[in-house]
């Protein structure tokens, strides 16, 4: 038999086994969107898989997402840092914000210093009294377990044993922006190792915790199949969440203006699962 007639055999044979592979979940992958470009992902098996989609929002009479889910309650918060300066809470809890999360720390991010918020006491106090439920975040420049562990320790001794009704979260960002930036090229699994090393001393001081991240971090950065426990509180302004993994928390602006805030502040949904 000539090499001509053998081929489209082979072609055959070719097409039958990428259809096994893919079948038996071998050769599988998605096309998302990273924030800039469409790319394909073959999906972690052990991570939850998003059920949210663009159906399932609506915009307000000011262009903000609204959630219409017949699964999932949506229910609206903001987080804050020293930045917004006084918060006149009674006011914020007037209006539909039900949670909020304080950033109680931050490690700088070129000289790697580590510092307490400078509102972080004075808004805890007065969020709680408020009625509203809070968690905090810690704005980590780690790059590795290490250095994780001491701003873990940190946030353990700012909290100073106080009750958290929401968990403690890991909010790493890749920053390009700041000149000498200490984690522009840091090593993704060095990053999500420092982030489980966090998580697991949050947790042994007794705090719910979960990592912060955007599409970018989400897809480029972390290893998801190690942070499959934890909580996933995702920034990514828009319409509608277009991660395509499960997330708790949804950051949708960051340019939201709430009564008892000056300024511009971050607007975030919490995702709770409607009763049956």
């Amino acid at each position: 038999m000539s090499k001509c007639r053998s081929l489209p055999a082979l072609v055959l044979l070719v097409a039958m086994l990428l259809s096994l592979l893919t079948g038996c979940g071998m050769v599988s992958t998605v096309d998302v969107y990273d924030g800039a470009n469409f790319i394909p992902i073959e999906p972690a098996s052990n991570v939850p898989v998003s059920v949210l989609g663009k159906e399932d929002f609506i915009a307000d009479q000011n262009g903000m997402p609204v959630c219409k889910s017949e699964t999932f309650l949506a229910q609206r918060g903001v987080d804050v840092s020293e930045f917004q300066g006084d918060i006149d809470w009674e006011a914020v809890a007037a209006t539909n914000v039900q949670f909020v999360f304080l950033r109680c720390g931050y490690r700088g991010a070129s000289e790697g210093g580590l510092s307490e918020d400078q509102k972080f006491a004075d808004n805890f106090e007065k969020a709680h009294a408020a009625g509203l439920e809070v968690g905090v975040y810690f704005y980590s420049q780690a790059l590795n377990e290490d250095e994780a562990m001491e701003e873990a320790e940190l946030v353990t001794q700012i909290l100073d044993g106080r009750t958290l009704e929401l968990p403690v979260m890991f909010d790493w960002e890749r920053n390009d922006t700041v000149e000498g930036s200490r984690t522009y090229s840091a090593d993704g699994e060095a990053v999500t190792d420092a982030a489980v090393a966090f998580c697991r001393r949050m947790e042994r001081a007794g705090y719910d915790t979960g990592v912060y991240m955007n599409l970018n971090t989400g897809y480029h950065t972390w290893d998801l199949s190690k942070l499959a426990d934890y909580t996933i509180w995702l920034s990514d302004p828009g319409p509608y969440p277009r991660f395509y993994y499960k997330a708790d928390y949804w950051q949708y602006s960051f340019t939201g203006t709430v009564p008892g805030i000056r300024g511009n502040v971050d607007l975030n949904f919490r995702f709770l699962p409607r009763e049956s």
